[in-house]
């Protein structure tokens, strides 16, 4: 019981910066209600003073840090094993190695999720 207590509380403490527009917890996928609850969240930061105070790169030199700047990197390992689990989803690759993003952005959703 102590645990189903301390993971209200964390729960508790994380919706109060939620609830401010400061950072959400981002449940890791799993079809499973149970294995989602058991997973940890990812933290994501709303507030750019938060990601600045943690000692984010310069302006100048984001751009050339993928995990800085947002993109995901040459490879997508996941995915593959993704596919095979559920293989009645479309994957998608947009920038990088995928479909280039202005390609992506002029083609029509019809298009691009047609079977």
């Amino acid at each position: 019981m102590q645990d189903a207590g301390n993971t209200t509380t964390l729960s508790h403490y994380l919706a109060l910066p939620e609830a401010a527009f400061l950072l959400t917890g981002l449940e890791s996928f799993a079809r499973g209600h149970v294995r989602r609850r058991g997973s940890s969240p990812k933290l994501v930061l709303w507030n750019n003073a938060l990601v600045s105070a943690l000692g984010a790169p310069s302006f100048d030199k984001a751009p050339a840090l993928p995990e800085w700047w947002g993109r995901r990197g040459q490879k997508v390992p996941g995915l593959r094993a993704f596919r095979r689990q559920y293989p009645e989803c479309l994957a998608l690759v947009v920038g990088g190695e995928g479909m280039p993003l202005p390609t992506f952005f002029a083609t029509p959703p019809s298009a691009l999720f047609a079977a």
